[in-house]
């Protein structure tokens, strides 16, 4: 069983189900613990940025019944991730390759077969196409914010978080009780809060409500990974329809998440280091 070491305390902590083939570090899911703040556009600004900072990419929309991965990138995939359900179909059928470095695996609308999957079954698909990490730098992962997804995908082989939040007391309690859930059925996981649409001076109000609350109530240390500003053009673009993509080229929200990229994956300032010295 993959053991994970804590930062700084020389600790390991089991990480249940997560197979071998699966490189934990290399994995991010970005999920909240409320619907409508952004997390979908959040997934794919991190993953895209990764991309740019030259990293070979993989994103995965684990947002299963909800996924908008596709829409907001502008593809049509013939097969989706829970196509992997059948032993029979390889996983590189539901890779849409978008370019050398960067690869979605998208989901399909809602069913009611969706609804009545068990733990097991949910987490299955995730786990065959997380074995994918070995070929990629970075692998971001779209959780949504349903509960059983979010802790189908840190059970498949996420061992850190990006939580997406807004600023309002709903979006935090709603949060804070995501963080509670985790801290006990998925506690090999790290998370780091992002607030969303707002600048930094609100972002750091917010951040500090839950991160004290996290701190008091559940003895648990999480971090602020920073803000990402409301950008209207970058919303009127993604809503007129244009890839999102090309609609974050030069918005403001691509540069926290650029600084994302490289605090949740290492991996990425070395290469940027390798880069600069090679130049």
């Amino acid at each position: 069983m993959p053991r994970e070491t804590t930062p700084g305390s020389g600790a390991t902590r089991p990480m249940p189900h997560i197979a071998p083939s699966v490189a934990v570090e290399r994995v991010v899911v970005v999920a909240s613990g409320k619907g409508g703040v952004g997390t979908s556009v959040c997934a794919s600004l991190l993953a895209l940025a990764c991309a740019s900072l030259g990293g070979r990419t993989l994103l995965i929309d684990g947002n299963e019944g909800n996924g908008t991965l596709h829409h907001l990138l502008k593809v049509r995939p013939v097969r989706s991730l829970d196509a992997l359900r059948d032993p029979r179909v390889p996983v590189s059928d539901v890779c849409v390759h978008l370019g050398d470095a960067f690869t979605l695996v998208a989901c399909k609308p809602a069913s009611g077969e969706q609804i009545t999957l068990t733990p097991d079954a949910r987490r299955a698909p995730l786990e065959r196409v997380l074995a994918l990490s070995m070929d990629y730098d970075c692998v971001v992962v779209d959780g949504g914010s349903r509960l059983d997804g979010i802790l189908a995908v840190t059970g498949a082989g996420a061992a850190r978080a990006v939580i997406v939040t807004d600023a309002d007391r709903i979006a935090l309690a709603a949060n804070f009780a995501l963080l509670k859930v985790l801290s006990t059925q998925a506690p090999h996981v790290q998370s780091r809060i992002l607030v969303n649409r707002h600048d930094d001076a609100v972002a750091l109000r917010a951040g500090a409500q839950l991160t004290e609350a996290c701190s008091r109530f559940l003895g648990a240390e999480i971090s602020l990974a920073g803000s990402v500003p409301d950008d209207a053009c970058l919303r009127a673009a993604i809503g007129a329809g244009m890839p999102i993509g090309d609609a974050a080229h030069d918005s403001p929200a691509s540069v926290p998440m650029a600084e994302l990229a490289l605090a949740v994956f290492p991996q990425l300032v070395a290469a940027q280091g390798a880069d600069a010295h090679r130049h």
